[in-house]
C-alpha cells in the first residue's frame, strides 16, 4: 500500500493548534466555554497526556455536552493511540450533532480505512467533499483510495481540486500540500 492518507487534524481548525490562537483572551466560545479550556485541551494533545486529555475533554464537555472540538479532540488522541474503537465512538457521537463538519465525516472515514472498510471510507470521503467541496483531506483521501485500485478517472477531479488548494501551502513547506502534490504527480 503506498497510499499517503491525511487524517484531517482538524484540530488546526477547531483549535488552532498549529496556525496560532484563534480565539481572544476573554472571549467567550459557548455559554460556558472559554478560550483557556481550549488551550488546556491543546496542551494535553501536544503533550500526548492521557490523563490530561481526559480531565481538560471532561472540563468542557460538563460545560458544553456536544462541544465539537473536545469531542474532536478526544477522536484524534485516541485514534494517535491506536484506540480506534474509542475514536469511532466519539467522532460518531459529535457527528449527531455536528452532521455539516466535513471533517468529522474524514475522520471517520480514515478508521473505516484502516479497519479495511474501504466501502464505508469512500462513502464517508465522499460525503465529506458533499459537505464541503474545499477539504482538501477528504478529496486527498478519496483519490488516493482510486488511485490505489487504478481507477485515474475516478481520481483525478477530487485530487486536481485538493492540490489546486494545497498550491500556497506548497510553498509554505506544509507537509499535507507536500503529500498531496506527490499523489497528483
Amino acid at each position: 500500500m503506498n497510499r499517503k492518507l491525511i487524517f484531517s487534524i482538524i484540530l488546526v481548525n477547531f483549535l488552532a493548534v498549529s496556525a496560532g490562537a484563534q480565539f481572544e483572551e476573554g472571549e467567550v466560545v459557548s455559554k460556558k466555554v472559554t478560550p483557556t479550556d481550549y488551550k488546556a485541551l491543546t496542551s494535553a494533545l501536544k503533550a500526548n497526556s492521557e490523563d490530561d486529555m481526559v480531565a481538560a475533554a471532561s472540563k468542557i464537555l460538563g460545560k458544553d455536552s456536544k462541544d465539537l472540538k473536545a469531542l474532536n479532540a478526544l477522536g484524534v488522541y485516541y485514534f494517535n493511540t491506536k484506540r480506534l474503537g474509542l475514536a469511532q465512538l466519539l467522532f460518531e457521537r459529535a457527528l449527531r450533532d455536528h452532521k455539516e463538519e466535513a471533517g468529522l465525516f474524514n475522520n471517520l472515514a480514515v478508521i473505516y480505512l484502516v479497519e479495511g472498510d474501504t466501502r464505508s471510507a469512500i462513502a464517508n470521503f465522499r460525503e465529506a467533499v458533499k459537505l464541503d467541496s474545499r477539504h482538501k483531506e477528504s478529496s486527498t483521501n478519496l483519490s488516493s483510495i482510486f488511485l490505489e485500485y487504478s481507477d485515474y478517472s475516478r481520481a483525478v477531479d477530487p485530487l486536481e481540486d485538493a492540490y489546486d488548494r494545497a498550491k500556497s501551502d506548497l510553498s509554505r513547506g506544509k507537509k499535507y500540500a507536500l503529500e498531496v502534490a506527490n499523489n497528483y504527480a
